[in-house]
């Protein structure tokens, strides 16, 4: 560190020449460059999250606004308008806003805080059944079919991928009304299928079925119960084969002549494409399936305020035996765009006010991150909030082929496989999914590890690249936590050794199954010695199946020299029968506080073994069962 310190004083005094004082604009590009390699290559982790920022950020933004469409004849349609459904909804409620005592007014039986799908589940169900419902959104309320929402980065968390700690993972986590439904690819892992239905089985043998009284929690009757309500709501389809693209067609092949397995198609809460209700809408979210129905219900409608981040949770009586009576937030900013609704209640509540409402119960469904900081910010002294969560770190693979691919074709993700998530196989070589996803034209050249002019030339190429993604199922560390400094998050993540190393074997099944299938080289973005001593500058690749062993053995996943993103956070405040370990009990209620409920991903005690959505809808609606079955 100490070396790297004086390297980098050293280097910055080689460029100050000039009479002025030097700015990165006045160098030279070889001096960008010289410093640029300093910073990847340094064994300081400050320097690498640097330059791995600013390689990230000018590969995002510069090929942006028309470049990349004139480069490449391939059209980024992520923020492609299309005419609103309904033109203006019908929107009413029977709550008032008091400006004068800051305050929300009306009868109110339960505030769900989050829109997501635990929050959706829990608002829908809740209002048929007649109970008085205001959701609180911190994200924006985009009108179904206004914008293209699907895989749209701007929705996220501070409209971007967000790092943990030292940098070196980026969260995909979703901000907007209907969470990560809206955004996602909608892929379907029912809770019943076996491998899933084996690792909630797990948890059960773990921390349930000790107690007499929760030993019907999410037991396989019980979920494939609420699977069956979640079909009838979502009518998920297979993907059809004429929607398999080129791209997943080389997962198909490449699995067969690699493992002499297929590949598996994937279910989608999706419409045919072109079929939905406008050009660019054929998502099946949370909000048009469950909240809308709610929302327009001219006797109980469900009022939702989006732009409205929750602050806190208030409570009466002393720590251990308290009651949640109410929430504090304030509003927020809103996003002044077409096809974004803002305050179609007209109720002209004031930004940046604190401003409180009450109600009998309250429901945390803001996700892994949000509601482990509305707990936090709340006051809340369990150890275990926001401790030991889950990720599902994900790796993208891409190969170059001689042939078009045209990844972006189609439906982009329409084949996965779980061949290795067989218990049968030795534990470093099992755990991971491989999926199909979208590729953007732009990720052809963020992937290659090497000069500016290098991602240019393989932009220009981006109809030649296919690939996948390596899904680890990683494993609870009690070390990954969330915690709070001056009211925001700041998350602690890392991945256990055997974890890396099953990550790492992953890429290299991956490569090898892209050059079974006539890939002439394949790229994962690394700064990593794989093969040796080489200047980053070369471009790092492999081109035989000897080389694709050596991620086995040389992938370390040292921090900010890797590309690792992570789509599925879960398991922050974990449900169990012991108030020790876990976070909220099996009814959902958090320990020692009467009526404050926690119904989102944060509460599974570990990863379900693939995309979590479908049992996190199964969960919400046991909730919602046993919620109800207990209040009337």
């Amino acid at each position: 560190r100490v070396k790297a310190l004086k390297d980098l004083k050293k280097l910055i005094k080689s460029f100050e020449t000039r009479k002025i004082r030097v700015s990165v604009s006045d160098l030279t590009r070889q001096e960008r460059l010289k410093l640029f390699e300093f910073l990847v290559r340094s064994p300081v982790n400050l320097h690498r999250h640097m330059g791995f920022a600013i390689r990230n950020a000018y590969l995002n933004y510069l090929y942006k606004e028309g470049l990349l469409e004139a480069l490449t004849g391939i059209v980024d349609d992520t923020d492609m308008p299309a005419n609103p459904m309904p033109k203006r909804p019908f929107f009413q409620t029977k709550l008032k806003f008091n400006q004068k005592r800051k305050m929300i007014e009306g009868e109110i039986d339960t505030i769900v805080i989050g829109s997501g799908i635990g929050g959706s589940v829990v608002a829908s169900e809740f209002q048929k059944a007649g109970k008085k419902v205001l959701v609180l959104e911190k994200g924006p309320f985009v009108n179904p079919g206004a914008l293209k929402t699907y895989l749209n980065w701007s929705f996220l968390e501070g409209r971007m991928p967000m790092e943990d700690n030292d940098g070196s993972v980026m969260f995909l986590n979703a901000s907007i009304v209907g969470g990560g439904t809206i955004i996602n690819n909608g892929f379907s892992f029912p809770p019943t299928l076996p491998h899933v239905r084996r690792t909630i089985e797990g948890w059960r043998k773990k921390w349930l079925l000790s107690q007499k009284d929760a030993r019907d929690i999410w037991s396989p009757a019980n979920m494939e119960r609420a699977y069956s309500w979640l079909e009838k709501r979502f009518l998920p389809r297979v993907v059809d084969d004429s929607e398999v693209n080129n791209n997943n067609l080389l997962l198909q092949r490449g699995l067969k002549k690699h493992l002499g397995v297929k590949g598996k198609k994937f279910e989608l809460f999706r419409y045919r494409k072109g079929r939905g209700p406008t050009n660019v809408f054929d998502m099946k979210s949370s909000v048009e399936t469950l909240l809308w129905e709610g929302l327009t219900d001219k006797e109980n409608p469900i009022t939702l305020l989006s732009d409205a981040k929750v602050t806190r949770v208030l409570f009466h009586g002393k720590r251990g035996h308290q009651k949640a009576i109410g929430v504090e937030f304030e509003m927020v900013q809103p996003r002044k765009r077409e096809g974004v609704l803002i305050d179609p209640y007209k109720l002209k509540i004031p930004i940046k006010r604190r401003i409180r409402v009450y109600a009998k119960n309250i429901i945390l469904s803001a996700g892994n991150l949000g509601s482990t900081v509305v707990l936090k910010n709340s006051g809340l002294k369990n150890d275990n909030i926001g401790r030991g969560f889950s990720a599902h770190p994900y790796i993208p693979v891409m190969g170059e082929f001689e042939r078009d691919i045209n990844a972006f074709e189609g439906e982009v993700a329409s084949i996965y496989s779980d061949a290795y998530m067989d218990e049968k196989l030795p534990e470093l070589k099992r755990g991971f999914l491989l999926e199909s996803a979208s590729s953007t034209a732009d990720i052809a050249g963020l992937l290659d590890a090497s000069l500016p002019r290098r991602s240019l030339e393989n932009i220009k190429k981006a109809r030649k690249f296919g690939g996948m993604g390596v899904l680890l199922i990683d494993s609870v560390n009690s070390k990954n936590r969330i915690e709070v400094k001056r009211g925001r998050p700041q998350v602690f993540y890392d991945l256990n050794k055997k974890d890396r190393m099953r990550l790492a074997y992953g890429v290299s099944e991956v490569a090898k199954i892209l050059l079974k299938e006539g890939a002439k080289r394949v790229v994962v973005l690394t700064f990593e010695d794989i093969l040796g001593k080489r200047s980053w500058r070369e471009g790092f690749s492999v081109k035989t199946l000897k080389e694709a062993d050596a991620f086995r053995s040389r992938l370390k996943l040292i921090p900010n020299k890797n590309l690792l993103m992570a789509a599925h956070m879960l398991g922050a405040n974990k449900l169990g029968v012991d108030p020790s370990v876990s976070v909220v009990g099996q009814d959902h209620q958090v320990w020692g506080v009467k009526g404050l409920y926690v119904v989102d991903s944060s509460v599974l005690p570990a990863s379900p073994g693939a995309n979590p959505m479908t049992t996190i809808y199964a969960i919400s609606k046991l909730f919602t069962e046993s919620f109800l079955r207990k209040s009337f």
